[in-house]
């Protein structure tokens, strides 16, 4: 592992992929079955057991998943302050990936965001 190292591109043509696409959206799931009620208490000096409890409700179905957003196209990552030297270097990311189509389209904004395309990313250290 190279903890710290400097780079100096002397005319070189680094050229990115496009980013993958975005997952689409499942389906929903179906809500869960009630939880059944608890049996009365015990009755005490000939008194009969108390009532039941009633069952819960049926638990509501999810929603639809939403899309996945498209990968992104970096032509060179630097980690910490320094960029690489770019004596004539052509630095040229791709296209992001498209973001992927939500489960249900008639709910707007539920496709995935498109991924960026971006020639020179710096991550803090």
């Amino acid at each position: 592992m190279i903890l710290k190292a400097r780079v100096d591109l002397h005319g070189t043509k680094i050229e990115a992929a496009r980013g993958g696409d975005g997952g689409h959206g499942g389906v929903f799931q179906i809500g869960g079955a009630p939880g059944l009620g608890a049996p009365g208490g015990q009755g005490f000096g000939g008194s009969p057991f108390g009532c039941s409890g009633g069952d819960g409700g049926k638990g509501g179905n999810g929603g639809h998943g939403g899309g996945g957003q498209g990968g992104p196209s970096i032509a060179i990552v630097v980690v910490g302050a320094s960029l690489p030297g770019g004596m004539g270097a052509e630095l040229t990311a791709g296209t992001g990936g498209k973001g992927g189509l939500g489960a249900n389209p008639s709910v707007p904004g539920s496709t995935g965001d498109d991924g960026l395309a971006i020639d020179v990313a710096g991550f803090p250290q």
